[in-house]
């Protein structure tokens, strides 16, 4: 049989007493503590999902409530304190979620300025390729007016009476290449324009898109989320552990986790973890999970 919180005490009955040859539980733990197991199994034993009044159920709890030794009190301040703390979480969920969209929506204007410069580009390409027929026949009239003019400096008189309208023709190709050339450039410069247009807010999104990926850890940590989520569990179970319900030292390690921060640098909560070493038992099982911590790091290696 396969048993975990959910599990009722009928269930259990049922399924523990149907085995041939023997009857074995396997229990859910988050751990591999026996105590944890035994711990849902006694929860299990004294779970009974069957129709009850409401009425009887909070009978039935407000007398359990009356069999608990309270460890401590709870400071007047203490749903305050986690009122601030569920703000805190609201505030960080908002910034993450804001910063998910603001990043969603640049990579939308990134894709739709990427298809506008392939659409302004292929519009321009004919009037470039004008450009670059232009262009190479200037080069090339130049190149042929400046072989004539060269060759006529150093020609006689038989030849100069040659190449003289040979030039004279070359001069005029050259002022035709010319013409057209500025003609081509003239008529693509609207275009080009058009290209650095949308090359340059597709350039402009792209940084901002950087900037965004960069600065949004700092207003929208997941970490943060991830701690205030357990902070407020923490606060929750100290609560329960206040009133003197029985925790599991998985449960207890886990509240004094979500209630540190970084050099206690929160009084309340230090105020709170004080508590919870204050009281033997529980500072033992913390002591006993750090201890195994520090085991579980395996060797140091040092250099002298």
């Amino acid at each position: 049989e396969l048993a975990s919180r959910a599990t009722t005490c009928r269930n259990l009955y049922v399924a523990m007493t149907r085995g041939r040859q023997d009857n074995t539980v396997c229990v859910i733990t988050d751990t591999h503590d026996p105590g944890e197991a035994r711990d849902v199994l006694d929860a299990v034993l004294n779970i009974d999902r069957a129709d009850t009044p409401a009425t009887t159920q909070r009978r039935t709890l407000a007398s359990q409530d009356r069999h608990l030794h309270p460890r401590c009190d709870v400071p007047d301040w203490f749903d305050t304190l986690r009122a601030d703390t569920i703000d805190e979480l609201d505030q960080a969920w908002e910034n993450y979620n804001r910063e998910q969209q603001k990043a969603a929506d640049l990579d939308q204007q990134i894709k739709g300025a990427e298809r506008q410069l392939n659409v302004v580009r292929q519009y321009t390409r004919p009037f470039n390729d004008e450009v670059t027929t232009a262009k190479t026949a200037l080069d090339a009239a130049e190149d042929c007016q400046h072989k004539l003019a060269t060759q006529l400096a150093t020609a006689n008189r038989r030849e100069r009476r040659i190449l003289q309208p040979a030039l004279a023709i070359a001069d005029q190709d050259l002022q035709a290449a010319m013409d057209r050339h500025h003609q081509a450039v003239t008529a693509a410069e609207p275009a080009r324009a058009l290209v650095a247009q949308a090359d340059r807010g597709l350039g402009g999104l792209r940084d901002e898109q950087w900037r965004q990926r960069m600065y949004a850890p700092l207003f929208a940590d997941p970490e943060r989320i991830t701690a205030l989520q357990d902070r407020i569990d923490a606060l929750d179970t100290w609560r329960q552990w206040a009133n003197g319900h029985q925790l599991t030292p998985t449960r207890v390690q886990e509240m004094n986790n979500g209630l540190f921060v970084a050099n206690d640098s929160i009084s309340e909560l230090f105020t709170l973890r004080r508590a919870l070493f204050d009281d033997t038992n529980t500072a033992t099982i913390i002591h006993r999970a750090n201890r195994a911590i520090e085991r579980s790091r395996g060797p140091e290696l040092s250099i002298d």
